[in-house]
């Protein structure tokens, strides 16, 4: 992808996980993200290139 290029992905779901206490992020068909309560970001695609 071009790096000038910005692409946006429509947000499906924001909750939080209650066994873990973070915070899951739904967008696209593709990506998940989640972020810890200590603030530590993750995020799975299931895209070959993100």
């Amino acid at each position: 992808m071009n790096k000038n290029v910005h692409a946006y992905i429509s947000i499906y779901l924001v909750t939080t996980d209650t066994r873990t206490g973070g915070l899951i992020i739904i967008a696209g068909e593709e990506i998940e993200a989640s972020i810890s309560p200590e603030g530590k970001v993750s995020y799975e695609s299931t895209e070959a290139e993100f």
